[in-house]
Parts: C-alpha cells; structure tokens; sequence
C-alpha cells in the first residue's frame, strides 16, 4: 500500500521548474607553461682514402739522364677492403724513378718531388650531445 501512495503523489505533483543559471563574473585569466627538453646524440666518422698516388717534381737547369722520361713507372701496391669496398692501390716504383742531372754545371739549380702515397688520408670522428630545453608561456585575458 505505501508502494502505491508514493506513486500517486509522484504522479500528482505538477510541473518541475529550472531556474537558469547565468554566468555572474566581469572579466578572468588564463595561464600556461609548456617545457620541452630533448637530447640529441650525434656520432660521425668519416674515412678518406687515397687509392692512387700524387707524384709532383719541379726544378730549374735540370734534364732526365739519357732523355728518358720524367714520369716514374706505376706498380700494383695493397688491395684494400674497408667497410666492404675494395680497391687495389697504385704506386711509382721508387727504385726505378728517373734520375735527373744539371743543364749548366755551376748554375743556379733546383729539384724537388713529393710524393703522396696509397692510404688513410684523413680520419674524423665527431662525438657530440645536442640539449635543447624550450619553454613557451601563454596568457589569456577575457571579459564579458
């Protein structure tokens, strides 16, 4: 019986009425921060061959004995493989190279050669850590 009176006043009761509600504020603010830290790691080694020869001469009242020629004779040095590329290098054969004498005895004279051989020319290994930190800050003012 109290089952059914509940239910009869639930059922009698008249409309239901919301008061709205209205925002009651002039102005406000608003802030944030956003902070980002990254690190980079870096690490570059770079290799540089010289598979070949750099032969240079120069001189002044100079001649090749017996007229023969001034490039020296090349012959097969090493074969090579680094990081799976092989090459087989060339040289000049330093025991045979050609042999030089004085124009004019007494003269001013001067001779010079270099030579630059087969082989590591240049290695570079570059370690580095990169840090960056950013920080971007964001204010919002309104009203109504």
């Amino acid at each position: 019986m109290k089952r059914y009176f509940v239910l009869l006043l639930l059922l009698n009761s008249g409309p239901c009425l919301a008061v709205p509600v209205v925002p009651n504020f002039g102005s406000g603010a608003s802030q944030s921060r956003t902070e980002t830290r990254n690190q980079t790691k870096e690490i570059i080694q770079s290799y540089s061959y010289n598979t070949g020869y750099t032969w240079n001469q120069s001189g002044t009242n100079i001649q090749v004995i017996g007229g023969g020629t001034v490039t020296p004779k090349t012959i097969n040095g090493t074969t090579n493989t680094v990081n799976g590329i092989t090459s087989k290098w060339k040289t000049i054969d330093l025991n045979n190279k050609p042999q030089y004498e004085q124009v004019i005895p007494g003269a001013g004279t001067q001779y010079s050669e270099s030579l630059i051989g087969p082989g590591l020319a240049e290695y570079v290994h570059i370690d580095r850590t990169i840090d960056t930190h950013s920080i971007t800050d964001t204010s919002s003012v309104f009203s109504q």
